[in-house]
């Protein structure tokens, strides 16, 4: 079966400040976690700052990290500094990859470096040792791959002159490691040969090894594992998912605790998201077919708004970007990916938005704190904090329209609060019944005819006596609570933005989750609506 790509447009989403993450499996926790906490720090898998820059521009959406980085490699005053020579073509592609081209700001400095890779070359282009970072030496085919290696995936974002100068550096050490290293002197392909673990993993990491050869030197590169330096695993990360070993790359990554690296190579190994377009202009989702992967929920910034991808076992990928923002699904035979659309949500609050919050006393209910508004009218759900929006998404109100009455199966008005909150951990598609979790797991494509209350529960308890707390002047029972209303995921994802509840506020059951997440018991919950 191919990958399936379904397409439905909703709501309104805003940039977060930085990523977050959640899963049912604590060992990933921790290790997204223990990344989180050493993001800033320097790692031992650093690579003279490369994944420290990464992990921070997926952590936060900003350029800062790379630019940090890029200020300290071209400021050395010293231009024969070969660390610097041989880090710098990654950072720059890097940071060109995510941002768009920066080289012509490097011009001057790249060119420099470029130049004095020459006095560490021998007379056929390949470098001597050297160290990138420390404590990490290079042999000679393995800083050739790198470096040249770098420079050829960022050739598109040179300009003319740049491009003259380093194929003329690259194009010379590539045709010496083809001629001495990839005539059949791999040590794969030659067992006690002269190549070492670190050369075999850069040619392959940057595509240097013919097709042929790629089999035995993946082989290689993961039965001999365990003699991989800590600087090179993340590379090695990489290299297995790009060549159809993503259950062997993904073991290596649950042993990279504490390092920063976790934060870059989780979204984009694990989730297979990736810039498909300069600086995010279109984003790309390729997810490898990773056996055993837990239930994940990770969004991200980007430059223009968010991305959140979301991986379901036994489902598959589904992917919610900001409007605005193309997607490209390149999915491997029966994985399915499902993508949507939401607005940017960094747009404030209409003035009518804010007459309808003012109305109903918005600030003397809540004040700064975090609360969610449900709009009926537009079928809309918000999350307001210090009086501004900061999350909206489609909801799914009653189809009978606005009341209080019990029996009449219609969406209450008035303030509200979350009373009691069901599910943390829950599966994805979980099936509640009475708030309790069955033994049943609801996924798309189920033949039900049952409206199902699914993946988060949310109770309601209304607040204002006489419309929706207790019974009304006439005796009518009119108590949110006692009706069970509830704000939950759905099995009828397809109506949502329509009113089609039985008096319950529907969400997705990926905006659910979240809802869920940012939402505490006591948390203030207003309806608003014609009636």
């Amino acid at each position: 079966m191919t990958a399936s790509v379904v397409l439905a447009l909703v709501g309104l989403l805003s940039a977060a400040p930085s990523a977050t993450f959640r899963t049912n499996d604590a060992e990933l926790d921790a290790l997204w976690k223990s990344a989180e906490e050493n993001r800033t720090a320097d790692a031992a898998d650093d690579l003279g700052g490369v994944y420290r820059a990464r992990a921070q521009w997926w952590y936060s959406g900003g350029s800062q990290a790379w630019e940090a980085a890029l200020e300290r490699i071209t400021s050395a005053k010293d231009a024969s500094d070969h660390g610097g020579a041989l880090t710098l073509p990654m950072h720059l592609w890097q940071f060109a990859l995510h941002n768009g081209s920066p080289v012509k700001r490097e011009a001057r400095i790249a060119r420099e470096l470029l130049e004095s890779v020459g006095s560490a070359a021998d007379a056929q282009g390949l470098l001597q040792g050297v160290e990138p970072v420390e404590g990490l030496t290079l042999g000679t085919t393995a800083a050739s791959a790198w470096y040249a290696g770098a420079w050829v995936l960022l050739d598109g974002f040179l300009d003319a002159d740049q491009q003259t100068a380093a194929r003329e550096r690259y194009g010379k050490i590539i045709g010496a490691l083809r001629k001495d290293c990839l005539a059949g002197t791999l040590y794969a392909a030659q067992p006690g040969g002269p190549i070492s673990y670190p050369a075999n993993l850069m040619m392959l990491y940057f595509g240097l090894v013919p097709a042929e050869q790629r089999g035995p030197v993946l082989e290689y590169l993961q039965r001999e594992a365990a003699t991989c330096p800590a600087p090179l695993r993340p590379l090695l990360i990489e290299a297995a998912f790009r060549n159809g070993a993503a259950n062997f790359g993904y073991a290596q990554l649950l042993q990279l605790k504490g390092s920063p690296a976790v934060l870059c190579l989780l979204p984009e190994c694990v989730l297979g998201l990736y810039p498909a377009g300069a600086a995010w202009s279109r984003a790309g989702v390729s997810p490898p077919a990773v056996s055993g992967l837990s239930e994940l929920h990770l969004t991200l910034p980007l430059p223009a708004g968010t991305i959140t991808a979301h991986h379901v076992p036994g489902v598959g990928y589904a992917i919610t970007a900001t409007t605005g923002l193309p997607v490209e699904v390149n999915a491997p035979e029966g994985v399915s990916v499902s993508v949507r659309s939401q607005h940017a949500a960094a747009a404030a609050l209409t003035s009518e938005e804010r007459a309808v919050l003012s109305s109903a006393r918005w600030k003397d209910e809540v004040g700064e704190a975090l609360a969610a508004w449900v709009d009926v009218d537009r079928q809309r759900f918000f999350l307001i904090e210090n009086g501004e929006a900061v999350w909206q998404v489609a909801c799914a109100t009653a189809a009978a329209g606005a009341g209080s009455e019990a029996g009449s199966q219609k969406t209450p008005l008035g303030w509200h609060q979350v009373a009691q909150k069901f599910g943390e951990g829950a599966p994805w598609g979980q099936v509640f019944r009475s708030r309790a979790a069955t033994k049943e797991i609801w996924k798309p494509g189920d033949d039900v005819t049952e409206d199902m209350v699914l993946t988060r529960v949310l109770w309601l308890d209304g607040l204002e006596p006489g419309k929706n707390k207790g019974t009304a002047a006439s005796g009518v029972n009119v108590d949110s609570k006692a009706r069970f209303i509830y704000i939950h995921g759905t099995n009828g994802e397809a109506l949502i933005g329509t009113p089609s509840s039985h008096g319950c506020i529907r969400l997705y059951n990926n905006d659910v989750i979240e809802a869920f997440a940012r939402l505490s018991v006591g948390s203030k919950v207003l309806i608003t609506g014609t009636g």
